[in-house]
């Protein structure tokens, strides 16, 4: 697949629910703003900090 359709695709596609990779909580929001280093995470219920989160591809486990 070629860079541009790759950009398209990720550009359309719907938002992924994020949890936290310690606790499994969804109370994380993004701590840092994006640019050019990587988004850092909090987790609100654990304090979890980093740039490491869970995301559920919905597309995905409904086919399964």
């Amino acid at each position: 697949m070629r860079l541009w359709e790759t950009l398209k695709l990720l550009r359309h596609s719907r938002p992924r629910p994020k949890f936290c990779p310690r606790c499994e909580g969804h109370n994380i929001y993004p701590a840092s703003m994006p640019g050019i280093l990587p988004t850092t995470y909090r987790c609100r219920d654990c304090g979890y900090q980093g740039p490491l989160v869970l995301e559920i591809d919905r597309d995905r486990d409904e086919t399964r």
